[in-house]
């Protein structure tokens, strides 16, 4: 075999060893780049699930809940709550390499913070359904005002204290939901910038320091 053909062997050689490096290296970037961008959407997806509940919490907060909180007999003042919420959720098994590469209680955090606007809304809707029964079941004790849609009836005292009890656990829970969510969108975005530094993420939404309840 003379110099030449020895060189161009050399040179195939060496190119075919090139070439499946390079193959291989642009695979590997491929892939990290499918799994960045994968694990980019879960964490998006999940904050904008966290920060729909959270605007959900907050608007029942505001518009609703606040009018009479401060009133002693706010269980019989807060009407039933009339209006469609959508009920966005994360899915929670997208986001299990937070757990495997970063910290495992943010996972928690998230799940806890689904939970408690889950309560809030079953409490919600509870109160909404008790209140329903109780109207149909009163028996009215006074004149019906025209005007202001007033009428006095008699309650029964068991179910006035169930009723108070209801709707406080309404107000505790709204308020821990508001904080819980707050904290979820929060440690989302910093999981975010801890493992995909590169990507944008949605900002931390204010909110107004919790009243008491």
């Amino acid at each position: 075999m003379g110099f030449s053909e020895t060189v161009a062997l050399v040179a195939a050689a060496v190119g075919a060893f090139l070439g499946s490096t390079s193959a291989f290296l642009l695979e590997a970037w491929r892939r990290s780049h499918v799994e960045k961008t994968a694990r980019h959407t879960a964490l998006l997806q999940a904050q904008f699930a966290v920060s729909m509940q959270l605007r959900t919490m907050v608007n029942i907060r505001d518009q609703y809940l606040n009018e009479v909180r401060d009133k002693p007999d706010r269980f019989m003042l807060l009407v039933p709550f009339y209006g469609e919420t959508a009920d966005p959720v994360v899915d929670l098994g997208t986001l299990g390499f937070v757990a495997a590469d970063d910290r495992i209680d943010a996972l928690q955090q998230v799940h806890m913070a689904q939970g408690a606007y889950l309560t809030a809304m079953s409490a919600l809707r509870a109160r909404n359904e008790m209140m329903a029964a109780m109207y149909e079941a009163a028996i009215p004790s006074g004149d019906f005002d025209f005007e202001t849609g007033e009428e006095t009836v008699a309650l029964d005292r068991r179910k006035a204290r169930r009723l108070k009890g209801i709707t406080d656990g309404l107000y505790k829970s709204v308020d821990s939901a508001i904080e819980l969510e707050h904290e979820a969108v929060a440690v989302l975005a910093q999981v975010g910038k801890r493992l995909l530094p590169k990507r944008e993420f949605a900002a931390v939404e204010e909110v107004s320091e919790r009243p008491p309840s």
